[in-house]
């Protein structure tokens, strides 16, 4: 078995970070989604209303 290299662990931690970062996001785009879509859904019909 090889010994493990700098470069293995510099890998691992990079890799492991850019994941994080991607879950971070995506979770955070999901927080903000329900409210921008309610958001949108009761504008839509207050406009469509008030113009017909």
């Amino acid at each position: 078995m090889e010994p493990i290299r700098f470069a293995d662990i510099l890998f691992i931690l990079v890799t492991l970070s850019i994941t994080f970062a991607i879950l971070w996001m995506v979770n955070k785009a999901k927080k903000k989604s329900p409210e921008g879509t309610q958001t949108n859904q009761s504008e839509s019909p207050e406009t469509t209303d008030n113009h017909g």
